[in-house]
């Protein structure tokens, strides 16, 4: 029963935490979207280059 609210802790802050997309984003009429979505995109893009 103590680990209860440990757990309800968890759970909401990955709930909570931004989208983490690594893919190409395609701008369409000054909107970025992630390919084939409908909605805008709204979390965070990581792009890793070759040299670094």
């Amino acid at each position: 029963m103590k680990y209860v609210p440990l757990i309800i802790t968890l759970l909401l802050i990955s709930a909570t935490s931004p989208r983490v997309y690594e893919g190409e984003l395609v701008e369409r009429q000054g909107v970025l979207y992630a390919d084939n979505e409908v909605d805008g995109f709204t979390g965070v893009n990581r792009m890793h280059h070759e040299n670094g």
